[in-house]
């Protein structure tokens, strides 16, 4: 009796690794028709010309390349890392700006809100707003000096 149970848990077992295995290959071969649909991976989406000069990588580098990318096709490169800079230079300086941009307890919209304010109305680049409004909503403002440091690597 034992020995029967053995190999139907065998049969299931190698039933259960087929299954796993087709499905991880469907879902390879899926990946490789969206990639080639789409033209290759995501870096070659940006024409050679906006690209950054450096390859950075990690979540300080997607907002930076990002940054880059929309300050290059906007003609406001140099702009925009001024901006970055000052605001950067204001969290330094500032306890109570460093304590608004760190503050978990604030919540996304009031953030997104209170940076729409001070930094909207033709204040800086709709590049520089748009970037630090992104990062009010997705609750990474206290990152904020660190994604300045990389676009700086950028220029």
């Amino acid at each position: 009796p034992k020995c029967s149970v053995l190999r139907a848990d065998d049969q299931i077992r190698k039933k259960n690794q087929k299954t796993m295995f087709s499905s991880a290959l469907a879902r390879a071969t899926l990946a490789r028709s969206s990639v080639a649909r789409l033209g290759a991976s995501r870096t070659l989406a940006v024409a050679a010309e906006h690209r950054p000069p450096v390859d950075l990588h990690g979540i300080h580098a997607r907002y930076a390349n990002a940054t880059y990318v929309a300050a290059s096709k906007s003609g406001t490169l140099d702009k925009v890392e001024t901006e970055l800079a000052a605001i950067k230079a204001t969290a330094t300086s500032s306890p109570a700006f460093a304590s608004f941009l760190e503050n978990p307890l604030i919540s996304r919209d009031n953030k997104e809100a209170q940076v729409q304010d001070m930094l909207g109305g033709g204040k800086v680049t709709p590049v520089t707003l748009n970037l630090m409004t992104t990062l009010a909503g997705n609750a990474r403002l206290a990152d904020g000096p660190k994604i300045v440091d990389t676009y700086a690597q950028l220029m």
